[in-house]
């Protein structure tokens, strides 16, 4: 159905830019028709004073009909007529036999210049005036054929038009086809987003079905160790309880992962925050021989939840932790357009490669690791329309900086 609406807006579309290019199509001719004739008016203003030479020459004379055949055809004109001072006409010639409009209505395009339209096409029309030979004002009267001109203007246009209309079209086809093919690409990904996302929710569903039974387990074999003598029995209920725990928290992460985040803003300070993090981890740093350092460039708050920001924080000294044999690592805040922390550890690093991937699910460097712990740091930190980056070398350390936005 969307598909059907789509193309029938496309269609639409083009049928209206076809309709737009006929106008200008359209007004294209009338101003190429209007250079046209003014070019063509200037020709013949430059004319008439040879008009006026030739006739002043020649009339009255016994020749002038002989001469003014002659100068139809050289001057290839429609018609060339000379009339008297009061307007009769006296003598007169036609490339056509009795054809001579004179007084016909037409359109004025200048002091005496006019065009009219005739049976033969249009003819630009030119009065002027000259003393013949006996010293008398005497008039003549021209017909030009504008037709010839129109014709190639015409077929100009034509031609012009066609090439643009067969462009035109070729460039609607063209884009019809690829948005066709973008509209299959389009419904085929949100076919293929609709079953992820509708197996995301079985697999949510299923997820929060097990943890249940998995928490059962794990008391049930908690129970049976307090109870077996046997020490061998009792080390492998231990490592089937590690095992059910640890795959217990596995679905917590991934529920936790696939649900929406939703909470209520309030004042996270960031002395508070770094303080209770501070008292988590000193002492395991300690006893690992690392130093740990907090650092409060500048203090203040965000609005946020300060659980989900706390879990963040944790994941990462954890992860730093882990990555880390000796040296120190630093948890710091400061201020610079937006709210920058910053978790700075000397471990192991991580290859460029790594990068690109520690934001991928089920990605992890870590024998055991679950590969959701920083998918769930970008999601909280994109929650609270921050950004995470982190920058890493092999065998030199990483920095993991999240950025803030200030809150009134």
């Amino acid at each position: 159905m969307r598909k059907r609406k789509f193309i029938t807006l496309y269609t639409y579309g083009g049928i209206l830019i076809f309709l737009i290019f006929i106008g200008l199509s359209f007004l294209y001719f009338k101003r190429l028709e209007r250079n046209v004739i003014s070019i063509y008016i200037e020709s013949i203003k430059k004319h008439v004073d040879f008009l006026r030479s030739y006739f002043s020459s020649i009339y009255p004379s016994e020749d002038v009909p002989f001469l003014l055949d002659n100068f139809i055809i050289s001057e290839n004109l429609v018609y060339v007529a000379i009339l008297d001072s009061t307007g009769r006409v006296r003598v007169w010639k036609s490339a056509f036999e009795n054809f001579l409009p004179l007084n016909v209505k037409g359109e004025e395009l200048e002091k005496n210049i006019k065009l009219i339209s005739t049976p033969l096409g249009s003819i630009l029309e030119i009065k002027g005036s000259f003393r013949d030979i006996r010293g008398k004002r005497t008039y003549f009267v021209a017909g030009y054929p504008y037709f010839i001109i129109e014709e190639k203007v015409i077929k100009e246009t034509f031609f012009r038009t066609f090439i643009l209309l067969f462009l035109t079209g070729l460039i609607f086809l063209i884009g019809l086809l690829l948005l066709i093919r973008i509209q299959k690409e389009v419904e085929e990904k949100e076919r293929k987003i609709s079953e992820k996302e509708e197996f995301i929710k079985i697999a949510t569903e299923i997820a929060h079905e097990i943890k249940n039974p998995l928490n059962v387990i794990a008391m049930g074999l908690q129970s049976l160790e307090k109870r077996e003598h046997n020490e061998e029995v009792k080390k492998r209920l231990v490592v089937l309880r590690k095992e059910i725990i640890k795959l217990s928290e596995y679905v917590d992460n991934i529920l936790r992962l696939k649900r929406p985040l939703l909470f209520k803003p309030e004042r996270v300070v960031f002395s508070k925050l770094f303080k209770e993090m501070e008292i988590l981890f000193r002492d395991v740093f300690l006893k690992k021989g690392i130093e740990f350092k907090i650092q409060v460039l500048n203090d203040g708050y965000v609005k946020g939840s300060y659980e989900l920001l706390k879990q963040v924080l944790i994941n990462l000294l954890k992860n730093s932790f882990e990555s880390t044999e000796k040296g120190e690592v630093v948890l710091s805040v400061k201020k610079d357009k937006k709210w920058i922390i910053e978790v700075i550890d000397t471990g192991k690093g991580m290859s460029d490669e790594e990068i690109k991937k520690v934001f991928k699910e089920k990605f992890t460097t870590k024998k055991e690791g679950s590969g959701i712990g920083l998918l769930w740091v970008k999601k909280v930190v994109e929650a609270h329309e921050g950004k995470v980056e982190i920058e890493s070398r092999r065998g030199e350390g990483t920095v993991v900086r999240i950025y803030l936005p200030f809150r009134k």
